[in-house]
């Protein structure tokens, strides 16, 4: 905006002249405060007030006169990018809920029948536990004796094999690519997600009257008191909270659209500020049409872009090495557990169909004929 301004002064012979110490007519823009800007105007202080603002209908229609736009400009949720679900989500998710529940029954029943053989059949039952150790990967006292028992045995061994193989390769491939939580798609996700809310005060406004959601958004938010870079640098490097940022900070910064996604908010007309009534307000609005129809807008645009890809930002800096989490070694620890439960449930059952065992053999009375 301000090269428009600068190229209508050098083509029509006029002296722009900007004023200093504008930072505080800044706080409208960014925090809704009313009325600095016009009493500037009514001070003849300045005439024309240049920012990235929207054009707001009430404003122009009240307090200032707003020209032609000069380009569109668009506000959008910036939301971390899904990461990627913890390794012991993984797990659980490698087979349904049905298959999980079909597994645990299976099992018990397993566990039943082999207890009921262990009281009939001894020598099944050290064929049973036999397998069983074979299955855990440890030693058993010696194999079975009798063809059905060892019949059953390699039955038994091969089906381990076949579903052990199975389970793990489908197991590796969730640990080595476990995939990515749900992306963020809407507002009512937002609000859902509970990612703290973090975004400067006047961006409130866009919230005020536009139903349950809007609200909602009101009573979570987190007033920031940051600047719009230093709020979008925020968010792309702690990646913990969700917060708005203009289209035209993300052009000025394309290094970090890789960091975060984007869910479009709020589009309005970017406009020039100007004091009412004034003598050149139709001369304005003439040149900033020229100005757009003939390119040079997009022209200026794309050279910023070109600009600022051509220095990269080193975002290694401000991350810091990167250390083991706890979420690295979620997926171990659960297998972990899980096979010492598995291990923990056969070793009582062995233990109680040999004390079982015993018990009912002190009892048995021998007969001689």
């Amino acid at each position: 905006m301000i090269s428009a301004l600068q190229l209508i002064g050098e083509r029509n012979h006029f002296n722009v002249i900007f004023a200093e110490n504008t930072s505080r007519l800044v706080d409208e823009i960014s925090f809704g405060v009313d009325g600095l800007i016009l009493g500037e105007f009514n001070n003849n202080r300045g005439e024309i007030f240049v920012s990235v603002t929207g054009s707001e209908y009430r404003k122009c229609v009240v307090l200032y006169e707003c020209t032609v736009p000069l380009d569109h400009e668009k506000l959008y949720w910036v939301i971390p990018k899904p990461q990627k679900k913890p390794f012991w989500k993984s797990v659980v998710i490698a087979f349904s809920s049905l298959m999980w529940v079909c597994l645990c029954v299976s099992t018990g029943l397993v566990v039943i029948t082999f207890f009921c053989l262990g009281l009939r059949e001894r020598s099944i039952s050290r064929a049973v536990n036999f397998t069983l150790r074979i299955s855990l990967g440890t030693t058993a006292p010696r194999p079975p004796h009798s063809n059905s028992s060892r019949i059953l045995f390699g039955l038994y061994s091969l089906s381990c094999i076949v579903l052990g193989t199975a389970y793990l390769g489908n197991l590796f491939a969730y640990l080595n690519n476990p995939g990515f939580e749900t992306a963020i798609t809407n507002t009512r996700e937002i609000l859902d997600s509970g990612l703290p809310i973090l975004i400067q005060p006047s961006l409130s406004r866009l919230f005020m009257f536009n139903g349950p959601e809007s609200d909602e958004v009101l009573d979570h938010f987190i007033p920031s008191t940051l600047d719009e870079n230093e709020t979008l640098y925020n968010a792309a490097l702690r990646r913990d909270h969700i917060t708005i940022s203009r289209g035209g900070q993300l052009t000025i910064h394309p290094h970090l659209r890789n960091s975060f996604n984007l869910l479009e908010l709020f589009f309005y007309h970017a406009v020039i500020l100007v004091k009412r009534d004034h003598i050149y307000y139709d001369f304005f609005n003439y040149n900033l049409r020229r100005i757009t129809e003939t390119g040079f807008y997009a022209k200026w645009r794309s050279d910023i872009e070109i600009e600022y890809f051509a220095e990269p930002i080193d975002m290694d800096e401000h991350e810091g090495p990167a250390s083991l989490s706890l979420n690295q070694l979620q997926g171990t620890f659960f297998i972990l557990i899980l096979g010492n439960l598995v291990s923990f449930t056969v070793f009582l059952v062995e233990v109680l169909v040999v004390h079982v065992s015993m018990i009912w053999r002190r009892n048995t009375i021998p007969f001689c004929m």
